[in-house]
């Protein structure tokens, strides 16, 4: 049995942040330290241990052999120490501290001008840590205490998750300069293989798929693409490089000329649920309370007070 082992709370956070970013400058950059400071303590505490805990010959770093279980111990130990406060805060019943949040990048440039600016000058003593994560990596987030909640297309799919609807956001297709239509648009009637999409990866992208199929089904596109901006496949649009549907809330600010090549779908029109996923065992329920009033307080009338059965599940 190894005696007086003296560790800090910094020390083990610094190796924790190695094996999430995966190497020694990231993780240092993310912990505002300099690499040799975060070397030098890391080396200390394995010194102390008599164990290497990182394997530095891995790209990207990880535990070392025979380091798994002390590395879940302590990822098991931070987290119980950073909930401190929070628990204290809540005692207080006080609106402060930090709330971390994941939005989707096609819900995040739209979403958060609506009500981010009232939002942190009422709660002054709040901080908001947001991060534009696409929603694998927010549902992994959750689960690992290093996210609050997600702002997320439901279901997540995930059963140990709890989640809370917070709006309905049609579908639209978004039609290039010189094409006259009226009316409702038939999805049936868009040429698949000038529809333009995001890249893998963004549930958006898999949503259009799963309503227009896949372009490979109507032969070649005219361009292949990849992006993960909504904005960018809106320019090329108006550039009259094919068409693309969009979520409501991208057209919000769309200027006059642009808007009237903007169409509903039909017969039906579909749309998304979107909603707040946090994880059960949150201690602060009152942030994720506020945070969800404040996002459908801004929204417009129309979307704030829709219902909807027609939605397109992300996930099966």
């Amino acid at each position: 049995m190894i005696d007086n082992i003296y560790m800090t709370i910094q020390q083990i956070e610094y190796v924790l942040a190695v094996i999430e970013y995966g190497s020694f400058s990231r993780a240092a950059e993310a912990c505002f330290v300099t690499q040799p400071t975060l070397s030098a303590q890391i080396s200390k505490l394995e010194n102390e241990l008599g164990i290497f805990l990182l394997d530095r010959l891995r790209r990207p770093v990880g535990p070392a052999p025979g380091a798994e279980e002390i590395i879940s111990r302590a990822r098991t130990a931070i987290t119980s120490l950073n909930l401190i406060p929070a628990i204290a805060d809540e005692h207080r019943n006080s609106v402060s501290g930090e709330l971390r949040v994941g939005v989707i990048p096609t819900l995040a440039q739209y979403l958060l001008p609506l009500f981010l600016e009232t939002f942190l000058d009422r709660y002054r003593e709040l901080t908001l840590k947001i991060s534009e994560l696409q929603s694998e990596d927010i549902i992994k987030g959750i689960k690992d205490f290093r996210l609050d909640c997600g702002i997320i297309a439901l279901p997540s799919g995930v059963d140990e998750l709890s989640e809370k609807t917070l709006f309905y956001e049609e579908f639209l297709v978004f039609l290039p300069p010189g094409n006259q239509k009226s009316g409702r648009i038939d999805i049936a009637d868009l040429k698949r293989e000038e529809l333009l999409l995001l890249t893998e990866g963004h549930c958006f992208r898999d949503q259009v798929i799963d309503l227009c199929g896949s372009t490979a089904d109507s032969g070649k596109a005219r361009i292949e693409f990849e992006t993960g901006s909504l904005e960018s496949l809106k320019k090329l649009v108006n550039k009259g490089i094919g068409h693309t549907l969009l979520p409501e809330l991208a057209i919000v600010d769309m200027n006059p000329e642009a808007g009237k090549r903007i169409h509903p779908l039909g017969p039906v029109t579909p749309s998304r649920k979107i909603g707040m996923i946090s994880n059960p065992a949150y201690i602060r329920p009152k942030l994720l309370e506020i945070l969800t009033d404040a996002i459908i307080d801004s929204l417009p009338p129309e979307i704030r007070n829709r219902e909807s059965d027609t939605f397109l599940p992300w996930r099966k």
